[in-house]
């Protein structure tokens, strides 16, 4: 922060963008979805997998999807 001679508190812009965009990526990371649409995948031996047959067994489900390129 600069403080000018008449008082006024001028804050460096570059900071105050790297610190609203730490605070908005933190609030995203923490949000935890309500609701998820019912999937089915298969693995690599050909199994099939269904996301609601796990949430029915009171299983926890953690999923990352994840971009390749």
């Amino acid at each position: 922060m600069k403080i000018t001679n008449n008082g006024k508190i001028f804050i460096n812009m570059k900071k105050l963008f790297c610190l609203l965009s730490l605070f908005a990526m933190s609030y995203v990371s923490f949000a935890q979805p309500t609701e998820a649409e019912d999937f089915t995948v298969k693995d690599v031996d050909g199994v099939e997998h269904n996301l609601f047959t796990y949430l029915d067994a009171g299983k926890y489900v953690y999923i990352e999807f994840l971009l390749g390129g």
